[in-house]
């Protein structure tokens, strides 16, 4: 039996829409807004002891 996400196969249009839309209701996750993503900075420069 094959396992419903794999990255063992590539997804289909309706298995990608299906993955998007439980993104896009995971309340926990929300997309960055604009203004948050130009705040972003590299890693190496907001962690750089890592």
């Amino acid at each position: 039996m094959r396992e419903k996400f794999s990255s063992k196969h590539p997804l289909g249009d309706a298995e990608e829409a299906e993955i998007q839309k439980m993104i896009a209701s995971d309340p926990d996750a929300p997309e960055l807004t604009d203004e948050q993503l130009k705040q972003g900075k590299p890693f190496r420069e907001a962690l750089p002891e890592l």
